[in-house]
């Protein structure tokens, strides 16, 4: 199988949330966990996907998307930038 994978632009990522959550449900019904508890409609799995829609905005959040030849969502991968004290600006000790 051939897929594309695309970085989601925000108004990308907007329009591509029930396809998103069609799929998030889909695996979780298959039985990956990925967090989920069994049982999670597609609805509220593209629920889930909406309320990212900030982060990806603002680009504290990059989601990718595989695309098959058809156009159909097969995959997402996503990276939160999150600053943190592994993240490089902790203060160093100059001991």
């Amino acid at each position: 199988m051939s897929v594309d994978i695309v970085r989601m632009t925000p108004d990308q990522f907007t329009s591509c949330a029930n396809e998103l959550g069609a799929l998030l449900a889909d695996v979780v019904a298959g039985g990956s966990s990925v967090g989920f508890l069994s049982g999670l409609t597609p609805g509220d799995a593209a629920a889930w996907w909406r309320e990212r829609t900030p982060a990806v905005t603002d680009g504290s959040l990059a989601v990718w998307v595989a695309r098959d030849a058809a156009g159909r969502c097969v995959g997402t991968v996503s990276l939160a930038f999150t600053p943190g004290p592994t993240g490089g600006t902790a203060p160093r000790s100059s001991n």
